[in-house]
């Protein structure tokens, strides 16, 4: 009766477990996965910042870039500007010469027709040792 009583004894302990033993055995159990999902998300995390200095760098060219276009865009107007100065230059030179040769068919004409009163010797025009 003893090894009986015995047996119900450990069958009584083995189907009631203490509280205390159960409750550190989840704790145990969350702290184990806790641990995981840290191990995890320290792994998580390298990534990102590997990513997050990858991104860093490529901004740091692009803002190399962007200043270096910046600065040839500048360039390009200031040359344009002077461009469009010597074209306004010419343009006026052109004018006068425009002018100039018009003067010189008129009287180139006036030689051929004979009409040589009319004719008279611009230095501006011809030079001084041609004469006309």
């Amino acid at each position: 009766m003893e090894a009986s009583q015995n047996n119900d004894e450990e069958t009584q302990t083995v189907e009631q477990i203490d509280p205390k033993v159960a409750l550190i055995e989840e704790l145990e159990a969350k702290l184990l996965k806790a641990e995981e999902n840290a191990e995890k998300l320290e792994k998580e995390n390298a990534e990102y910042s590997d990513k997050i200095f990858e991104l860093e760098m490529d901004k740091q060219r692009l803002n190399i870039k962007l200043h270096h276009y910046s600065q040839v865009n500048k360039n390009l107007e200031e040359n344009n500007d002077e461009l469009e100065k010597e074209i306004r230059k010419l343009k006026a030179e052109n004018e006068k010469l425009s002018g100039k040769l018009e003067n010189l068919e008129t009287k180139i004409e006036r030689i051929e027709e004979g009409d040589f009163e009319h004719v008279s010797c611009d230095d501006s025009i011809v030079p001084a040792v041609i004469l006309i």
